[in-house]
């Protein structure tokens, strides 16, 4: 068991747990710039396989992870309630995605490159479709707008 400071994309990092040749090898805790926590299994200096990854601002991700990043079945829980459970690769959704709200309305639908892309449907919490439409790209190919709660404020998605 060691601690390390090292660098990753640029950025000065503190890394403690197994160490071998060099690099973070085996089970350990990875300390990012931004006070991000990522507990998971290292090889070769990389997080792989099943990891938690814990925020400063509350949110929580659980799931598979590589090079640091979602990679695989994912499930993000944050602070305010929204819990978003998908497919990411390389930290951007990519697959098939289920995004319950703060107030419980449910979107779900395809993820492309971290746009939506193919069709997208929203339920309340009674299971009334409220939305549907579909996407390319992240662009609507219908005039009705998502529910705001849905509204993206970042595309393409990544974590």
């Amino acid at each position: 068991m060691c601690r390390i400071k090292l660098f990753h994309a640029g950025f000065l990092t503190e890394y403690q747990g197994g160490y071998r040749d060099g690099v973070p090898n085996g089970n350990g805790t990875w300390f990012g710039p931004n006070g991000e926590r990522l507990d998971a299994d290292f090889v070769d200096g990389h997080a792989v396989a099943q990891g938690i990854m814990e925020f400063k601002n509350g949110d929580v991700i659980l799931g598979l992870f590589h090079n640091h990043h979602p990679h695989g079945q994912v499930k993000i829980a944050r602070k305010n309630g929204e819990e978003i459970t998908g497919d990411f690769r390389n930290g951007i959704l990519h697959g098939e995605i289920s995004w319950k709200s703060a107030t419980g309305n449910t979107m779900s639908g395809t993820y492309r490159m971290g746009r939506p892309h193919g069709n997208i449907v929203v339920v309340n919490e009674e299971g009334n479709t409220i939305y549907s439409g579909k996407f390319m790209n992240g662009q609507p190919l219908s005039q009705e707008d998502l529910p705001e709660e849905f509204q993206l404020d970042q595309i393409p998605m990544r974590v």
